[in-house]
């Protein structure tokens, strides 16, 4: 069964109004918050939130960790191959067995490509892994019972050979210039750095000195004991010890802890202290992607939250998100392009990113935080599958994943699977669904006594598709309906067209049987002598119910809402949201036919615009409001068709008198009725010469 949703149950994906949205530089604007909000693991919330601030896009990612549930554990996450390795989350995660994974420590490279290690203080189960190389940074401890603390770790290692030599170690299990002593353990990895030249390597094991290794390679880390090592010009520590030496390991680090944690990982700034935020942050203050961890009062409640390539992002801005979901204390972890957060795909059983990468691909990292899950077996609880929309003569795949009570997948036979439509107005066919008749009804999806009813719309035929690189087509109706289908469902279809580019077509303008409304025309600028400023209203009288919108007050109608819309400098939403009020406003009218009037080209500078636009109307459009976007262009056509809404550009007439006198007059008249709005282009020559 092929099973391309991303997760497993999604529990919310709405358009809200969202007055109290936080930033720094101001609140969420009204009615531009979209959150996707889902269950991977129960006991485990994602919510993928988009939201518009002060007119700018801001997108940020939170998981929501309930620690009290007694099938989850909280831990750090390191690579399989020890801590002298540089792995991508994903690959961490799914080495350790997490369902979620955030990446965590700044890190150092190592001489050779994929090593390096963490800057930061990591333990775990009552053993350091790692001291910490910057006295900035703040790691963060936690006990399953819901102890925790975030503290800037200092650690003094003494060692001593037969009580007669003593060094300091300088740094643990670190990538490192070897200016002084190191130690590397089983955690570092299999093998030592080995020695050569001035690099000198002293064995311990059983507490006692077992070799002094100059010139010879790599050795096995015993399981027992350490490896030291260190530059012979730098230190006469090698020259005054020898084998047999007893040899005593002494760690002291503060702050010492009134608990006992089961790991402590590395980290960046502390973000929020009590509730309240940090006033002075560090390491670093700026990026535009940024990972924190949040943490409740009582410790049950841990929040991941990720903000990946966002201009203006800032330590402060991530503070104010943990405490707006509630963290009592929180912190950063490494950003940039080592931003990275990981969540289990219930369908597939695999991890995958809940966010694009900040540098476009997988950033190694030296270890993470995340979750692992022991949950018993279960019975079929639910089904998860989305609400379909597919063209009457192209089938399309059914998808569903059956999830037990925990919300893990069940493998199931499709066979044992039943299919069925409520109003026949589709079938069902080696898992694919057919549509029949044009119109909305209810899939039934069974298997044993889980039920799942799902809606399908079904549109009218697609008339073209165009092939992709990736092997899918995109395919557009008359309506305007586009949607990109699978090869397999493209060949299962009816015979279509495949072109290099989608017409634009609507079958609107040849239905004009509702009553007649408006005639728009743009006569342009004629000033040059009296008569060529008459021209253009001369030429409105001649037209039924004529209008220039683009240079009068608009006309009111009682089945008709018309507004003019600023989208000069290639966009709508701006800081004082005005144009977007305007818009908004006028989609909860009461009316059903809006017209939208806009003198710019209807081209947005940010793509994150154009979803918006586009997506606002077309959930207006759903709802039964008919729309039509009237611009400035080089000619009166339809220029696009989008899921029903309808871009129209009028032509700017202009030119001498004479060949204004020649030629036609192209313009624009809409018919409505108080539920339907049609219209037409007429080309017509209302002057003789």
């Amino acid at each position: 069964m092929r099973k391309p949703f991303p997760f497993l149950i999604k529990l919310l994906t709405v358009l809200s109004l969202m007055l109290q949205l936080f930033l720094s530089t101001g609140s969420a604007d009204d009615g531009l918050t979209e959150i996707t909000a889902y269950q991977p693991v129960n006991g485990v919330e994602v919510r993928l939130i988009d939201t518009v601030v002060d007119g700018e896009f801001f997108k940020y990612q939170v998981v929501e960790c309930d620690l009290s549930n007694p099938n989850l554990t909280f831990t750090s996450l390191y690579p399989s191959d020890g801590a002298k390795v540089l792995k991508p989350t994903l690959t961490i995660a799914g080495e350790n067995g997490a369902k979620v994974a955030m990446n965590a420590d700044y890190f150092n490279r190592g001489s050779e490509s994929g090593q390096g290690s963490a800057v930061g203080y990591n333990a775990k189960d009552g053993k350091m892994i790692s001291n910490a190389l910057e006295e900035s940074v703040y790691s963060f401890s936690y006990r399953q019972d819901g102890q925790y603390s975030f503290d800037i770790f200092s650690t003094q290692i003494k060692i001593g050979f037969s009580d007669r030599v003593f060094e300091y170690v300088k740094t643990y299990n670190k990538h490192s210039s070897l200016e002084g002593v190191a130690l590397f353990d089983s955690h570092w990895g299999e093998e030592s750095l080995g020695s050569y030249g001035t690099l000198v390597e002293l064995v311990i094991e059983d507490g006692m000195l077992t070799e002094i290794r100059r010139d010879m390679p790599p050795i096995k880390i015993p399981e027992n004991g350490y490896v030291l090592a260190g530059l012979s010009d730098l230190t006469t520590l090698f020259e005054q010890v020898q084998v047999g030496d007893t040899v005593s390991l002494e760690i002291l680090t503060t702050p010492d802890l009134s608990f006992v944690p089961d790991f402590t990982v590395g980290g960046g700034s502390l973000l929020v202290k009590e509730g309240e935020l940090v006033k002075k942050m560090s390491y670093p203050k700026y990026s535009d992607s940024f990972p924190a961890l949040g943490i409740s009062e009582d410790g049950k409640t841990i929040w991941m939250i990720t903000a990946v390539n966002q201009k203006g992002l800032t330590q402060k801005k991530m503070a104010e998100l943990c405490q707006k979901e509630g963290a009592y204390y929180a912190f950063s972890l490494d950003g940039g392009g080592s931003t990275q957060c990981a969540v289990i795909d219930n369908t597939t059983g695999e991890l995958s990113y809940i966010h694009e990468l900040a540098s476009g691909y997988e950033r190694p990292v030296a270890n993470a935080v995340g979750l692992i899950s022991d949950y018993p077996d279960a019975k079929p609880f639910g089904i998860v599958a989305e609400d379909m929309l597919l063209y009457r003569n192209i089938p399309q795949k059914i998808n569903f994943s059956v999830y037990d009570e925990n919300g893990l997948p069940i493998t199931i036979e499709e066979t044992d699977v039943s299919f069925s439509v409520k109003n026949n107005t589709a079938t069902v066919k080696d898992g694919f669904l057919y549509g029949d008749t044009v119109g909305k009804d209810i899939l039934v999806i069974a298997y044993e006594d889980v039920v799942k009813e799902l809606q399908i719309t079904i549109v009218e035929p697609a008339i073209a598709g165009v092939k992709q690189k990736n092997g899918t087509y995109r395919v557009t109706n008359q309506d305007g309906y586009t949607r990109t289908v699978t090869e397999e469902e493209f060949q299962l279809s009816d015979e279509i067209p495949v072109a290099d580019t989608l017409p634009v077509v609507d079958k609107m303008a040849e239905n004009s049987e509702a009553p007649l409304a408006f005639s728009f025309y743009d006569g342009g600028n004629r000033d040059n002598t009296l008569f060529e400023r008459l021209l253009p209203a001369k030429t409105l009288e001649k037209l039924p119910s004529g209008v220039n919108p683009f240079s009068k007050e608009l006309p009111e109608h009682p089945y008709l809402e018309m507004v003019y819309i600023d989208n000069s400098g290639g966009q709508i939403l701006g800081k004082d949201m005005t144009e977007w009020n305007k818009l908004t406003k006028t989609l909860d009218s009461q009316k059903n036919n809006l017209i939208f009037v806009m003198k710019e080209p209807l081209i947005f500078l940010r793509e994150q615009e154009t979803d918006l636009f586009y997506k606002t109307l077309t959930t207006a459009h759903e709802k039964g409001k008919n729309i039509l976007i009237l611009v400035r262009g080089k000619e009166t056509k339809l220029q696009k068709m989008q899921d029903g809404i309808r871009v129209l550009s009028l032509e700017k007439e202009e030119g001498t008198i004479d060949t204004f006198l020649e030629k036609e007059t192209h313009y624009l008249s809409v018919f409505c009725n108080e539920s339907q709005m049609n219209y037409q282009i007429f080309s017509k020559k209302l002057f003789e010469n």
